[in-house]
């Protein structure tokens, strides 16, 4: 059922083996066809199981899932757990989400600029990477006939979520503001 292909090809014109290059990164990228394999089940081919659907998103949803299968080519930075962001391939492509009462709105999103900076966060040479500790690092990227599927390191807090919980201090009185902006200064 399933195709791989590393983007190492050989061309139909005359059987010389080239590299091909992805028109939205110079990364090679895992193609898996899978036309029968839902979205569970294409993250366990791929050495993941899901723990725990962590939001939905604009154009898919975000899992926090247990690494049962490690891969020697990935750097898994010494964790058990990944976050998973699975997008929509037709929504990306379209640049559009879907709203709660079925209408179609245009949107800001791009899973593959994203990926592209989060993997030059954590992997470039040219980042110091003792600070690469302190964001989410990218792990791997992989995709679907139907979805994409970013893979980053466990953070186990939200930004959104931590974002909430300071301005709930900040109302109650129980956190200043000049460290609130020292902390977002950071940020």
């Amino acid at each position: 059922n399933k195709i791989k292909c590393n983007i190492n090809c050989f061309d139909n014109n005359n059987n010389n083996k080239q590299q091909l290059e992805s028109k939205e990164t110079d990364e090679v990228r895992r193609f898996t066809f899978d036309n029968d394999l839902n979205t569970k089940e294409m993250i366990k081919s791929k050495g993941y199981i899901i723990d725990k659907k962590l939001a939905d998103t604009l154009q898919g949803e975000i899992y926090r899932c247990r690494i049962i299968k490690k891969d020697k080519n990935i750097n898994y930075f010494n964790n058990d757990t990944v976050v998973i962001k699975v997008t929509n391939k037709d929504l990306h492509k379209t640049g559009m989400t879907i709203l709660d009462n079925g209408h179609k709105k245009k949107i800001q999103e791009n899973i593959i600029k994203e990926k592209d900076i989060i993997h030059h966060l954590t992997l470039s040479s040219d980042n110091d990477n003792d600070n690469n500790q302190f964001i989410t690092r990218y792990i791997d990227f992989f995709e679907s006939s139907i979805s994409y599927f970013l893979v980053i390191e466990d953070g186990e807090n939200d930004l959104f979520e931590y974002v909430v919980k300071c301005h709930n201090l900040l109302r109650k009185g129980k956190l200043e503001r000049k460290e609130w902006r020292l902390m977002v200064k950071k940020i």
